[in-house]
């Protein structure tokens, strides 16, 4: 078997020598590759690979950087010898004693045969590689450094060059092949013109909805854009103006954002952290403008087309000092987290420089993106519903994917990538918050910057700082949200709802709820509770994460946030908070509790049914509601368990509602179960849009129940409630003046407040009576609900709250009831081979009243205390069975109802006869007897010696102790003096007697109830000479062993056969060409 050599790199497959050479395996929760890792004790050199040959590089990992109060969280780089492995690192977590806990990235196993290849060059002198470079890419007038290093290039570890020259006016980062000197990657860096300083410029941004926005390092430094109005009915911009010294990167300009770079009279928009690119001027490089006074980037023509194209008055602005924004922003945070510089080669936190290309519409106008090397910015719909793609929200969002590219390197699919997606959204909000923490001017303080920024709990509407996208918007709302995402009308807002193959962005709304639930609920500020998914961001997730995963590196930075509370207590309040959106790490110190809940408009309910009552010893009800008590069962009080599994409470509408459930079982354990909630009117949202109104009818009857409509186009019937039993078909009487009409039926089913195409049961209907009847959906549950009806033309959905055209709607409050069945105890059965019977349950039950089941199955032994016992085997064949099953609600009442049923259990089919193509009239059984304990009973074949089916069938009336051997004696018909001569030079293939005993009484004649004695014993023949014929005569033997039989009716079966086809006691149940069957009825006692 040949060695293996491990390799560990994050997210890819590194293959050594060829691609059949190396197998990939996960590292994350998989402890049974964890043994794969192959430690050496030398802390120079890092981990040394096992068995790496001493005629090759050496693959070693380096320890570079160990995070954490304790070093959990171990960061190694992967050499080839001392050639560092571009891109390639992976983390080791362990614990207080050393032991390996958790392992993140991907190990590879390659075959320690195949050669990492050294390539020439490596050899080669620093001066002499230098040269070669210079030529090969006609670098003379650059200053050149060169490095050495490996990378992975299709699968392979490949020998490349670093190569970073700098040019009079500009600086290259190249990656070569390091035995072709091809190119495989080229960078540009910071454009180093001459003479080029950094300065602070600024100048007109902002949208229609935010007004124009001055970004301005100092007050009334950008005079242009104070004295820009685009027309009379626009306001003139407001200042903005921002400063944060304290460890900023921009500190030399107090931390003012947006940085410049000035080279002579040209200004460009670029630094070291931020080049911003206007994708419509110039692809390629930074945007520039001619510095003005203040440096400020001003053309009024510019500007009024793009407001006017777009409403948005400069997207490079926006994208500049918000791009500035947000990397001084990381800079600052993960200074502070990690307490070092960034090297994005040595396995520490990683900061390039954020590329952005504003007014990219390659992937339409209303979108933005990062495609892992530019930030890409739409130029929205020309305000028509989104603006320029540069408001800070945006960019936020999408500088945070870069951040998380170069760090953790989550994906774009599947988990990690709701992972990812909610840590960019997150940043949103981080982002403006540290804005509005260190801004000041008179932006400020007007309306939409105070809308913006608001932070309060007065419900749904109030909360804006906490919905993503409202800054790009032109309706008054958000794109995602964060107290409650399902308000999107496609986010989660608990894990339990999480279906494969849902948006990333639908599933990462538990994560926007989590840290929300973090600040609002836990008291954490938005700047901590930011540091916190960021610090798991650097520290450990990856490529391929599940929620889970990032549940378990949440916990694990708790030791990083002692200024709040303790370790232990921090540790608690973010288990917790996971918790509540149903994300349970793997290293939770809470048990989790299976529970169903929901809200109905202002009701809110929960249902324990899933945890059997007689195992839970108290519950624990706080719902979430200041104005609600908590409430408590304990089983020692004595009261009834039932009404606690079950449970609603009607509250006030606009609420939050963060349901608590604790369930304590008769063993110990404490079971948690959070859910939250958000309480509204039972009332629809908003009426449809009429185009044009009508009113057709004021006078209406839903199940004969009379209901007066007013005059108008629109309204709600809220007053009285209309029940309405899901196992009916319902009426409505809308009378003959609208016959002809179209009428739509919609019931909200999720209970928003808003009737949608899929809440359809009736779609204009083209009605020909006056009457229009409908179904409850089967989806809705039990409980109030609401039903709209419109008639008139017809009805779309345009518009979010319906589209109605020559017609009128009202909605009526219903509530829907599904009648309790009385519980009836029933179940089926089927019969199966093999005397076995499977039994299927069904009971009509309440399930929410926990029904227990007890089966007796009528044989000694056999009960079940399962809902469906599925097969029972009886113990013979040809009886009856009187089964019952008991049906009891444990609920307290204990109720029950009981049912019998006789199942016959047949004698199974177990026949063997002369096949088609025999003859039974050739060789037959002629006379037979049985001998036992000294006495002999013949029996004779009829007169004509054989039938057609070449079996016979005698009741002998005979019986028989156990104790005794039965011998049967047989003897055939005449055949030819030849053929029995035949028959006996070989009885091993030619001729066979068998008997069998149904031992068991099961109808079946199996191997193992036939005689044991040689079958070549005991066979003879009697003969004529004066016909030529003989007889053949045979003997075989069974011992009635009592061990071994059911006493009782039973079958013995004689068989003589001519040339065999199955083994010994085998053919029992087969048929034959040539011979008989005979089987005799005794009694065994």
């Amino acid at each position: 078997m040949n060695k293996l050599t491990a390799l560990f790199v994050s997210g890819v497959v590194c293959v050594v020598g060829s691609a059949q050479a190396a197998q990939q395996y996960p590292l994350a929760n998989q402890s049974q590759n964890w043994p794969l890792l192959k430690f050496q004790s030398s802390t120079n050199e890092g981990l040394q690979i096992a068995n790496a040959r001493l005629d090759a590089a050496k693959l070693r990992y380096e320890l570079l950087s160990a995070k954490g109060t304790k070093q959990r969280f171990l960061h190694y780089q992967v050499y080839v010898g001392q050639w560092p492995v571009l891109d390639s690192r992976f983390v080791v977590i362990k614990d207080e004693q050393g032991k390996v806990t958790q392992g993140l990235g991907q190990i590879i196993v390659a075959e320690q045969h195949e050669q990492i290849t050294v390539p020439k060059r490596f050899h080669q002198s620093d001066l002499a590689l230098k040269q070669q470079v210079v030529s090969q890419l006609q670098l003379d007038d650059a200053s050149v450094s060169v490095d050495r290093a490996y990378q992975l290039v299709f699968d392979e570890l490949k020998p490349v060059l670093q190569v970073r020259a700098k040019h009079a006016d500009k600086i290259h980062h190249y990656v070569l092949d390091a035995e072709t000197l091809k190119t495989l990657k080229r960078e540009n860096a910071l454009n180093g013109l001459a003479n080029d300083t950094l300065v602070s410029g600024g100048g007109i941004g902002g949208n229609e909805k935010l007004g124009g926005i001055c970004y301005s390092p100092s007050p009334n430094s950008m005079t242009s854009c104070l004295q820009y109005q685009f027309d009379s009915n626009t306001d003139k911009p407001q200042e903005l103006v921002f400063n944060d010294t304290d460890s900023a990167i921009f500190s030399e300009f107090s931390g003012y954002p947006f940085v410049v770079t000035k080279s002579n009279d040209t200004c460009f928009l670029e630094n070291p952290y931020v080049q911003t690119i206007d994708y419509m001027s110039n692809q390629t490089e930074a945007a520039s403008y001619t510095c003005s006074t203040g440096n400020e980037n001003f053309d009024k023509n510019t500007i009024d087309d793009s407001y006017l194209n777009y409403f948005s008055y400069s997207g490079v602005n926006d994208a500049h000092f918000n791009g500035g924004l947000v990397m001084q922003y990381y800079h600052t945070l993960l200074k502070e987290l990690f307490n070092q510089d960034p090297d994005c080669q040595s396995g520490s936190y990683c900061l390039r420089q954020l590329k952005q290309k504003v007014g990219n519409n390659s992937f339409g106008n209303i979108q933005a993106s990062w495609d892992n090397e530019f930030v890409n910015y739409g130029t929205g719909n020309y305000g028509a519903t989104h603006y320029y793609h540069t408001t800070l929200s945006i960019v936020a969002h999408e500088a945070s994917h870069a951040i998380t590219y170069w760090n953790s390197g989550l994906g774009a699919n599947g988990q990690d990538g709701a992972i990812n997606e909610a840590f960019s959204d997150m940043a949103s909000v981080a982002l403006l918050d540290y804005l509005s923490l260190h801004a000041s001017g008179n932006f400020t303080a007007t309306t939409p910057y105070l809308d913006w920024t608001r932070d309060d709990n007065s419900g749904y509407g109030a909360n804006r700082k906490w919905w993503y996208g409202w800054d790009v918007l032109y309706q008054g709302s958000g794109t995602r949200f964060f107290e409650m995402p399902s308000w999107d009308g496609k986010s989660i807002d608990h894990f339990k709802d999480y279906e494969a193959g849902q948006s990333i962005y639908a599933t990462a709304g538990v994560l926007r709820k989590a840290f929300y639930e973090l600040v609002k609920r836990q008291g954490w500020s938005i700047q901590d509770a930011f540091k916190l998914f960021l610090k798991a961001n650097v520290n450990c997730f990856f490529a391929g994460a599940k929620v889970e995963d990032a549940g378990y590196c949440l916990l694990e930075q708790a030791d990083s946030f002692a200024h709040l509370s303790s370790a232990q207590e921090v540790r608690k309040q973010i288990d917790e908070t996971l918790h509540s959106v149903g994300i349970v790490a793997q290293s939770s110190d809470l048990t989790t509790l299976d529970f169903g809940s929901e809200i109905k408009y202002d009701t809110v309910s929960y249902d324990l049914s899933a945890t059997q009552a007689d195992s839970i010893e108290s519950i624990m009800v706080d719902w979430g509601d200041t104005d609600v008590a908590p409430e408590t069962w304990q089983r020692s009080s004595g009261t009834a368990i039932y009404p606690f599994l079950q449970r609603e409470l009607q509250v006030l509408p606009g609420k939050l509602l963060r349901l608590n459930l604790q369930v304590q079982k008769t063993n110990g354990d404490v079971l948690h179960g959070y859910n939250h909630f958000y309480s509204r009117e039972v009332k629809a949202s908003c009426g449809p849009q009429f185009s044009p109104a009508s009113v057709h009818t004021t006078s209406v009857a839903i199940n004969e129940q009379q209901f007066t409509l007013a005059e108008q186009a629109y309204q709600s019937l809220l007053d009285n409630t209309l029940t309405l039993n899901r196992n009916n078909q319902h009426s409505i009487e809308l009378g003959d003046s609208v016959i002809n009409k179209k009428v739509t039926v919609l019931v909200d089913v999720d209970r928003n407040g808003v009737f949608s195409a899929e809440e359809m049961v009736v779609d204009n209907q083209t009605l020909t009576t006056g009457t229009v009847t409908f179904n409850v959906p089967d989806s809705i549950s039990d409980g109030v609900s609401l039903i709209r009806v419109a008639v008139g033309t017809d009805y779309a959905f345009y518009d979010t709250c319906g589209y109605a055209r020559g017609a009128q709607a009202f909605d009526v409050k219903v509530n829907i009831e599904t009648p309790e069945l009385p519980l009836a105890a029933d179940f089926s059965y089927e019969v199966l081979e093999g005397n076995q019977v499977k039994f299927t349950n069904i009971s009509t039950v309440n399930s929410a009243r926990l029904p227990s089941y007890f089966w007796q199955f009528g044989e000694a032994g056999k009960t079940s205390g399962d809902e469906n016992p599925g097969v029972v085997t009886y113990s013979q064949a040809g009886k009856s069975y009187d089964v019952t099953l008991k049906v009891t609600y444990n609920d307290g009442t204990n109720t029950s109802e009981e049912t019998t049923q006789t199942v016959v259990v047949p004698v199974p089919s177990c026949t063997s006869k002369v096949i088609p193509q025999g003859d039974p009239a050739a060789f037959f059984v002629d006379k037979l007897s049985i001998r036992a304990g000294g006495l002999s009973y013949s029996f004779d074949n009829p007169a004509s010696g054989y039938n057609a089916e070449g079996y016979d069938e005698i009741d002998t009336n005979l019986r028989f102790n156990t104790g005794n051997e039965l011998n049967i004696d047989i003897q055939s018909n005449s055949i030819a003096w030849g053929t029995a001569n035949w028959y006996l030079e070989n009885v091993n293939e030619n001729l066979r007697f068998t008997i069998w005993l149904d031992k068991n009484q099961n109808g079946i004649f199996e191997a193992g109830e036939n005689n044991i004695s040689n079958p070549t014993w005991n066979y003879t023949k009697t003969c004529s000479y004066r016909t030529w014929t003989c007889r053949i005569k045979a003997s075989q033997s069974i011992a009635l062993n009592a061990s071994e039989i059911v006493k009782g009716d039973t079958i013995l079966r004689a068989k003589l056969e001519e040339l065999p086809s199955y083994a010994l006691g085998s053919d029992g149940c087969k048929d034959f060409r040539y011979g008989e069957v005979t089987d005799l009825k005794l009694f065994i006692q």
